[in-house]
């Protein structure tokens, strides 16, 4: 059979099956039965999508047009250079693809396509180079707070460049990253070398000739194995001493201050390697001290503990049951809490830049410009709480960082007065909050106004795991406090008519119903039945009534309705598509570099465990219990 009729055949006995299977629609969806009555007759919409449409926009299974209307295909057509050829197509032609295009809807929540291809497989890994956040920490481990204190200004600004979503080493190393990293060397040394003058051999001693031969060996020992986190060989141990005992200065501080510059430009204190396995059937173990670092890197972004270099030494990481007891205590550890926190900062975007330009009008009655300069900070601090108690003290699901309701407003009375409630309640109103996605510092803008449009992309981006392209270069933002035909449009009228353009409705069919559905939360994260709109100057201009009815299009094709934040917070809790994004998200943190096809079984089994409603400290502890964690293939150019 042709292949273009076979796609056509599949297609059409697909409808047949579904309206066969699934129930009686609701309301608010499309209804099956007397679409397809309609339609099944008219075989000439199926072939001029395929013929015409599918080539751009996807096969009609997985067209990313669904919910396009005629009136906007045969707009596009005209308007759009790359369509213009299609201008032969007849009003009945365009209404036959139409008519089509609403009949390709999803009901209920696929399953997940799975992406383990090889059980047995590990990814290819290089070396990857400590970011400003580990090295903050490693710097800390070793030399203490006063000494890093010192240079945390300096590690804030030192990024590398190509960085992707995560905090993370990928990118490359230019040379201003190199300079910036010595510069910053140079100023640690010193409050490093008074820690390392706290070594117990040392004793009172200011002088280098006061050492003995075995604690300047001690020193560069123990020093080495922590800094460049594995034992020094006997050649290093050597080169060295040697560099201690070559210094013509007796000053005892100044040869520290030398030697630890040595030891934290050696390539190893910088870059993670893992190149000293075994080869077993085709994959290379990792060492015990490289076993070590990767756990305390995916735990805690830093480096290993006494307790870890003392198992590694003596080959305790191994067995299952040795790796487990570490796991355990590391993950209870408040360092493992932070990087975990730390995770969930950067994936739902809780570092944005808040201007605090709100005017006093939008403030009153509740706030003034003086509460307006640290709103964001506590309402990011209300959120952290939340994701602390979810995670570490409820033994919470996934589910839960998008439907509890649970909060702490201790000490936060102006987020209170936001949620309309008082700093000793510990659940919010059910109806209108629920999950994270619904807390005021997902909302807080800092400006009278709401950005929709970077809410529903970032939804669809970092919640759903879909791509979408960036905007156009000359889009401009809607006027605010627009009038049209005599009415003062609302945000979401606003933006629906600066998005209904030909050029923009496809990517906006994926972004505006997850945005609109929140329209109930203004730009302070305040719960609202009547939006209040202003003027580019900040002028109280009229109100008008919230419309959070959506249909946010979470698989292409989706039917289905919600209204408001909160249920669209529990639609997506449920879906398959969340549940294995939230597994991509975490893995790419954890692993520190971009996902490979052999991560896809550590995917899978991520994504089984959150379905099977383990908690979310449990599903973390197995990833990084699984053994092929602890393997690497080696990478040919």
């Amino acid at each position: 059979m042709d292949k273009s009729l076979h796609n056509l055949f599949t297609i059409l006995v697909s409808l047949l099956i579904l309206v066969s299977c699934v129930p009686a629609a609701e309301e608010s969806e499309l209804d099956f039965e007397d679409k397809l009555g309609s339609s099944l007759g008219n075989f000439s919409g199926i072939a001029l999508y395929e013929k015409n449409c599918a080539s751009c926009h996807n096969a009609l299974e997985d067209s990313e047009k669904v919910g396009t209307s005629d009136d906007q295909i045969a707009a596009a057509i005209l308007e759009v250079p790359e369509m213009n050829h299609l201008s032969s197509l007849t009003e009945e032609d365009i209404t036959s693809i139409y008519e089509v295009l609403k009949l390709n809807v999803v009901k209920g929540n696929p399953e997940v396509e799975k992406l383990c291809v090889d059980p047995e497989a590990v990814a290819e890994t290089d070396a990857k180079f400590l970011n400003a956040k580990e090295l903050e920490n490693v710097f800390r481990d070793l030399f203490g707070s006063d000494a890093t204190d010192v240079v945390k200004s300096d590690l804030s600004g030192l990024t590398a460049a190509g960085n992707s979503e995560f905090d993370t080493e990928n990118g490359e190393l230019s040379p201003i990253f190199f300079k910036s990293f010595i510069r910053i060397v140079d100023s640690l040394k010193s409050g490093a070398a008074k820690t390392m003058m706290s070594t117990s051999c040392i004793g009172r001693s200011d002088k280098k000739s006061e050492l003995s031969n075995n604690c300047k060996t001690n020193i560069v020992e123990n020093w080495g194995l922590k800094i460049l986190r594995r034992p020094l060989l006997a050649s290093e141990k050597s080169t060295f001493l040697g560099i201690l005992n070559d210094i013509s200065d007796d000053d005892l501080k100044k040869n520290l201050e030398y030697l630890v510059k040595v030891f934290l430009l050696h390539p190893d204190f910088l870059f993670r390697f893992e190149d000293g396995g075994e080869m077993q059937d085709g994959k290379m173990s990792l060492t015990q001290y490289e076993r070590a670092q990767k756990l305390s890197f995916a735990i805690w972004r830093s480096m290993p503990d006494e307790e870890l270099f003392e198992a590694a030494e003596n080959n305790k990481l191994n067995s299952e049951s040795d790796l487990s007891y570490h796991i355990s205590r590391m993950f209870k550890s408040n360092k493992a809490k932070e990087v975990i926190l730390d995770f969930y900062k950067q994936w739902l975007h809780m570092d944005k830049f808040v201007s605090e330009s709100y005017t006093d009008h939008f403030l009153n009655p509740t706030l003034s410009k003086a509460d307006q300069m640290n709103i964001y900070k506590d309402a990011l601090l209300e959120s952290e709480r939340f994701l602390r108690h979810v995670t570490f003290d409820d033994s919470g699901k996934f589910e839960d960082l998008l439907n509890s309701n649970w909060t702490d407003l201790d000490g936060l009375e102006k987020v209170a007065d936001i949620y309309g409630t008082n700093s000793s309640e510990t659940e919010l109103e059910g109806s209108r909050r629920s999950g994270i996605l619904t807390r005021a510092a997902t909302h807080i803008t800092g400006s009278n106004w709401q950005h929709p449009m970077s809410l529903g992309a970032f939804i669809r981006r970092n919640i759903l795991c879909d791509e979408l392209p960036a905007p156009p270069d000359d889009f401009d933002l809607p006027e605010v406090g627009e009038v049209h035909k005599g009415e003062v449009l609302s945000t979401r009228k606003s933006f629906e008519k600066a998005v209904s353009s030909p050029q923009c409705i496809g990517c906006h069919n994926q972004i505006n119903g997850l945005a609109f559905a929140f329209s109930n939360y203004d730009s302070l994260g305040r719960y609202q039945e009547r939006e209040k709109i202003y003027d580019v100057k900040g002028a109280f201009v009229a109100t008008a009534k919230v419309d959070s009815v959506t249909r946010p299009n979470i698989y292409n094709g989706s039917g289905t309705t919600v209204k408001g934040g909160v249920a669209l917070s529990k639609m997506i809790s449920e879906t398959p598509k969340a549940k294995q994004c939230f597994a991509k998200k975490f893995i790419r943190f954890a692993l520190g570099r971009e996902i490979q096809k052999a991560d896809g079984c550590s995917i899978d089994k991520f994504y089984e465990s959150i379905k099977e409603q383990k908690s979310l400290m449990n599903v973390m502890k197995e990833y990084v219990e699984n053994d092929s964690f602890f393997y690497k293939k080696v990478k040919v150019d």
